[in-house]
């Protein structure tokens, strides 16, 4: 299975962009130019840094919510504020890499990996 990451790629420029109002939902009239969440239909990791101070946490149930999907995994990256991967890099990582391993098994990871610490290591 291979992972289509355009989804991924759209979120991530939106929400650099630092306006709530493209990461809202989709509405013909209100919101033309939202997401539309309920095609998102492939398992979704929403994480979260436990401080951000530029949006609520409560969001992260808005969009589990409006997801097309039941397997959404929710995460709160602890000691993180808005740029989670910047304020705690190792547990983003493993986050992921778990998530990935959970949802495509252990074979979709990749034999050489950065490890918890940094230190290239093989499997």
């Amino acid at each position: 299975m291979r992972l289509k990451l355009h989804n991924l790629r759209v979120l991530s420029d939106r929400a650099a962009i630092l306006s709530p109002a493209l990461l809202l939902p989709y509405h013909p009239q209100y919101n033309p130019r939202g997401v539309e969440y309920q095609k998102i239909t492939v398992s979704t990791l929403i994480m979260w840094g436990e401080f951000d101070n530029m949006m609520p946490a409560a969001q992260t149930q808005r969009f589990a919510h409006v997801i097309g999907t039941s397997d959404v995994q929710i995460t709160y990256i602890p000691r993180a504020g808005h740029f989670p991967a910047t304020d705690n890099p190792d547990f983003v990582t493993d986050t992921i890499i778990n998530f990935i391993r959970r949802v495509l098994g252990h074979n979709a990871l990749a034999d050489a990996y950065i490890g918890n610490h940094g230190i290239l290591e093989r499997r």
